[in-house]
């Protein structure tokens, strides 16, 4: 019998189906007929619209960190961290209101075929957030002290990342003391990193502090162009 798959649907309810119908459910959600409405709209999900897949990993520690983005405005940042999350084993959190629809196509460029491999799960707000999530939770902002290599990174720690344009808003940072605000050193007159490339120094980051548990070995690796999908057809630009 296949393997059950986790299909997370917004509003966090999920159901199982087989793994091997994955990537038939993943075409269909973000490359459905035409005329269908996928993903959000106006900034608010559609409570019905399937989210993305996460098949079962089939070696070591999967899900160090959550990472959780607060009104994330820019697709292409998004899907960047859909295919992050997915090489890494993380759930990827948004909070409305997002930015862009679920369908945007440079969402879907971005994460290419790895939103079948990643649980994405959409919240309304953040207090929704933490009733789902119970670890440690740490803000990122250029106005904190604390270095993010000064942690030493736990099981279902939970890293908050503010939108492109602004950050974290104050009613958010607020709710972290200082020991659990956090910030990556930059060089001097510079304002901050792209968002996607900012959860990439963190996650790896907690990710080598645990020897990088669950890596694929090279054997397990899969060749192939990252302008096809896994197996192998064209991927749909």
């Amino acid at each position: 019998m296949p393997s059950a798959t986790v299909v997370t649907l917004l509003r966090s309810d999920s159901v199982d189906v087989d793994a091997d119908s994955s990537l038939a459910i993943w075409r269909r959600i973000f490359s459905g007929p035409a005329g269908r409405t996928n993903g959000a709209v106006g900034g608010k999900a559609d409570v019905d619209c399937l989210v993305t897949l996460t098949p079962a990993s089939p070696r070591g520690t999967v899900g160090l960190v959550h990472v959780v983005l607060v009104n994330p405005q820019i697709a292409p940042n998004t899907g960047n961290l859909i295919r992050l999350c997915a090489n890494t084993g993380n759930d990827l959190h948004l909070v409305e209101p997002l930015g862009f629809r679920l369908d945007d196509s440079l969402l879907k460029r971005g994460g290419l075929d790895y939103h079948e491999r990643t649980r994405m799960t959409v919240h309304p707000d953040l207090a929704s957030v933490r009733a789902d999530l119970q670890g440690r939770w740490f803000a990122f902002s250029t106005h904190s002290t604390r270095r993010y290599t000064d942690v030493s990174y736990q099981h279902d720690d939970v890293l908050v990342f503010g939108c492109e344009g602004s950050g974290l808003d104050e009613d958010v940072t607020a709710q972290f003391d200082l020991e659990h605000s956090l910030t990556i050193p930059l060089r001097p007159n510079n304002r901050s990193l792209n968002l996607a490339n900012a959860v990439s120094v963190v996650v790896f980051e907690a990710w080598r502090q645990v020897d990088f548990d669950g890596a694929a070995e090279k054997s397990e690796r899969i060749e192939g162009l990252t302008g096809e999908l896994l197996d192998g057809t064209p991927f749909d630009r």
